[in-house]
C-alpha cells in the first residue's frame, strides 16, 4: 500500500512543477518579440523502465522521423525517456522548446491504450502489451503535437508582424500569411509580392514569395514546380553573370497535401538552402506561397517550421 501510495505522491509532485512551468513557460512567450524556433522536444515520462527499449525504437518511428525534403537527416522532434520526475523538471529547465510531457503507464482501471489528457500539456498513454496499437497511438499524438507546434510558432510570429502587409497580401491574393516585422518588403504588386530578410550580422537569408496561376489540367504538383523554378530564375540572379536560383532537380521534392519542401541551388555559384512551399486554390487559380533560406551554419528544422507556420 505504501509503494503505491509513493508512486501516487511523486507522479501528482511531476504534475504540480511541469503546470508551474509551464505557466510561467506561456506568460514567457506572451511577451517575448523575437521569438526563435527551436529544436522541439517531447519528454517521456515511463512508470516501468523496462519498456525504455520498447519506446525507444518506437520513437524512432514516429516522433522522430526525418522531416522530408532536407539534404541532412534533422528529426521531426527530439525526445527524452526518464523514468524520473525530477529528470522531467530538469529537462523542462534547460533551455529547449518542450512541447508536451506524455505520462506512459500501465493500469487495470483503464482500458489498455487509452490516452487521457490532463491538460494541453501533459498527456497519459494507459496501455498493456499491445505495441502495435502503442504505435498507433504514438503516431496519433505525433500528429496532434504537430499541428499545436505550428499553431504556436505562428502565434507567435503574429504578434510582431506587419500587419498593413500582410492585409494588402490578403487583398490580393485571398490568403493569411504572417510577414514578420524582420522582413523588408522588396515587391507588392497586383501579381508578384516579395519579402527578404538578409541581416549584416549573420550569415543568412530568407525570403518569402506569393503569387497566382491559373491551373490547367495537368498535374497540379508539376504546374507549381514549374511556376516556382521560374520565378527563382527571373527574379533570384546571382551577383557572377549567368547565375540564378533554381530547384535541386536531382533531389527529390517532398509533396504532402498542400505543402511542397525541397532544395534550392544557385545554378553556375555554390549557394543553396531548403524551400517550403504552400498552396491554396481559389476556383481555377492556385495561390503559391513560397519561402526559401540560405543558412549553410545552421539546422534547417527551425526554418522549415517557421515557414509552415507563416506561409
Amino acid at each position: 500500500m505504501l509503494k503505491h501510495l509513493k508512486k501516487y505522491n511523486s507522479f501528482f509532485v511531476l504534475l504540480f512543477f511541469v503546470l508551474l512551468f509551464f505557466g510561467c513557460l506561456e506568460n514567457n512567450l506572451e511577451t517575448t518579440q523575437d521569438f526563435k524556433v527551436q529544436d522541439s522536444q517531447v519528454v517521456f515520462f515511463v512508470e516501468d523502465s523496462m519498456l525504455n527499449d520498447l519506446l525507444d525504437s518506437l520513437l524512432e518511428t514516429t516522433f522522430s522521423i526525418p522531416i522530408e525534403g532536407l539534404l541532412q537527416e534533422e528529426p521531426l522532434f527530439s525526445f527524452i525517456i526518464t523514468n524520473d520526475p525530477k529528470e522531467v523538471t530538469k529537462a523542462l529547465n534547460k533551455n529547449t522548446n518542450v512541447l508536451r510531457v506524455i505520462n506512459i503507464k500501465s493500469s487495470k482501471a483503464k482500458k489498455p491504450l487509452t490516452t487521457e489528457n490532463t491538460d494541453d500539456f501533459i498527456s497519459t498513454i494507459y496501455w498493456k502489451n499491445d505495441i502495435l496499437k502503442l504505435k498507433e497511438e504514438l503516431t496519433r499524438l505525433k500528429l496532434s503535437i504537430e499541428e499545436e507546434e505550428i499553431l504556436k510558432i505562428r502565434k507567435s510570429f503574429s504578434r510582431n508582424s506587419q500587419k498593413d502587409i500582410q492585409e494588402s497580401v490578403l487583398e490580393k491574393f485571398q490568403v493569411n500569411i504572417i510577414i514578420p516585422k524582420k522582413y523588408n518588403v522588396v515587391v507588392n504588386r497586383k501579381d508578384f509580392f516579395w519579402a527578404n530578410y538578409d541581416p549584416s550580422d549573420k550569415e543568412e537569408t530568407k525570403n518569402i514569395c506569393v503569387f497566382s496561376f491559373t491551373e490547367k489540367e495537368s498535374d497540379l504538383a508539376t504546374q507549381v514546380l514549374y511556376k516556382v523554378d521560374s520565378v527563382f530564375n527571373k527574379h533570384f540572379i546571382g551577383e557572377k553573370e549567368g547565375t540564378f536560383a533554381t530547384i535541386e532537380k536531382d533531389f527529390p521534392v517532398s509533396i504532402s497535401d498542400n505543402v511542397y519542401r525541397g532544395l534550392w541551388k544557385l545554378e553556375g555559384g555554390f549557394m543553396g538552402g531548403v524551400f517550403v512551399v504552400k498552396t491554396y486554390s481559389f476556383s481555377s487559380k492556385t495561390t503559391v506561397c513560397l519561402g526559401f533560406v540560405f543558412d549553410p551554419a545552421n539546422s534547417k528544422r527551425s526554418h522549415v517550421k517557421e515557414f509552415e507556420a507563416i506561409l
